[in-house]
């Protein structure tokens, strides 16, 4: 390296940038890398979708049922398979209630990667916390299961 008044200069060689063929090497390189790891990325994604679809409907669940506790009045959760939503009624009693108008938690849709599956139309929630029971599947596209949440007559809630 030679300095000349205060400045110094640098060779050539050292100066030297990359090549638009190492540059075509390094991405080739990565998109090859990226190919490999999109599939599981999906794959992981959508498990994700999966879980929170869950996650969400035993969040409902609980919440129907903590305000039946509360409030001494019936509570169900309502269940459209085929609109993949759900929402949560309040009865106008404690027991046997024969009017649900009034709407505690508007209808809710889930992602549209996501089916329901249901073997009741809705999940009642008893002010003791006891519940009528049931089971909501969580299935993929090719309806495939990956989540059930499960729900006790003892007002037990849980996910397989």
């Amino acid at each position: 390296m030679e300095i000349r008044h205060g400045v110094s200069r640098m060779s050539d060689q050292s100066i030297r940038g990359i090549t638009l063929t190492e540059l075509l090497v390094v991405m080739a390189i990565i998109s090859i890398l990226l190919s490999f790891a999109m599939p599981s990325f999906n794959t992981w994604r959508n498990n994700i979708m999966y879980r929170q679809a869950a996650r969400s409907i035993m969040l409902v669940l609980r919440e129907a049922r903590s305000r039946a506790i509360t409030t001494s009045h019936e509570h169900r959760v309502e269940f459209d398979p085929a609109r993949k939503m759900h929402r949560i009624t309040q009865g106008n009693r404690a027991s046997g209630s024969t009017e649900w108008s009034v709407i505690v938690r508007d209808w809710t849709s889930l992602p549209r990667e996501v089916l329901l599956e249901t073997n009741v139309q809705s999940i009642q929630m008893n002010t003791n916390g006891t519940a009528n029971g049931g089971t909501i599947n969580i299935l993929d596209l090719s309806a495939n299961p990956k989540y059930a949440v499960v729900i006790h007559r003892t007002g037990r809630i849980r996910t397989t």
